[in-house]
């Protein structure tokens, strides 16, 4: 997965953010697409996120289920379950909105409604609260996002061994390794370790002085210093 995470020829053909297309040409929808999936992108996550994102194909694990969707359990006291419908959903909608208010404010048709049978003009009030309404339900998504992100902001790995071989250079077993990745950054008895060949919920490899210690936890954070802005909701 590359940006633009959106594509209008086939997220914007059908159900409620459907763009007819005899009202755009796909260059023009591609512009409002490639300017505000980076607005949103980045007021979610931050510049640095957004470039591993533009620059990496494909990336990192995290971002594949922050984009798409995935279900994720909470540590609360009774663990809940929670389903995230993914970024891109907020991001359909949201580049919805601001194409078709654009394209509102520049002609005097509208949508149109059916009557009776017969098809008539969506009112100005009518068409903005429509388009209004495709907002907030990508708020609604993007606060999954949010709390999503929030959550994976640091986790806590428990460590069952570790084996020196060669000098300097451990494989340290882990359980889990939840979008722990090749290049990731973690920490371990205060001192920061770049992680190499990961081997999914079995082992990382770090490299360090010759003859170290470790107790049995390390800590990494997959979404480091994630902005998390909260948006504001249109006048319906």
């Amino acid at each position: 997965m590359s940006l633009p995470i959106t594509v209008p020829a086939t997220d914007y053909v059908s159900g409620s953010v459907r763009i007819s297309t005899t009202r755009f040409t796909s260059g023009d929808l591609e512009a409002y697409i490639t300017e505000w999936e980076q607005y949103y992108i980045k007021v979610l996550l931050n510049d640095l996120m957004f470039n591993d994102i533009k620059d990496n194909s494909p990336i990192h694990s995290k971002y594949t289920a922050l984009i798409d969707g995935v279900t994720w359990v909470d540590d609360q006291s009774t663990p809940k379950t929670h389903v995230l419908r993914g970024l891109k959903e907020a991001l359909r909608r949201f580049c919805y909105w601001h194409y078709q208010r654009d394209y509102f404010l520049n002609t005097v048709i509208g949508d149109a409604r059916n009557l009776n049978e017969n098809a008539t003009n969506l009112t100005p009030s009518e068409q903005t609260q429509y388009n209004n309404l495709r907002y907030y339900e990508g708020v609604d998504i993007y606060d999954q996002c949010r709390e999503f992100v929030n959550f994976y902001d640091k986790i806590t790995g428990s460590i069952t061994g570790s084996v020196e071989s060669p000098a300097g250079t451990y494989t340290i077993s882990t359980p889990s390794t939840l979008y722990l990745e090749d290049g990731d950054t973690i920490t371990l008895e205060g001192v920061d370790y770049v992680v190499g060949t990961v081997i999914a919920n079995t082992s990382f490899v770090i490299s360090g002085d010759a003859g170290l210690t470790f107790g049995d936890s390390y800590t990494y954070q997959p979404f480091f210093e994630p902005n998390l802005t909260k948006l504001d909701l249109p006048w319906l």
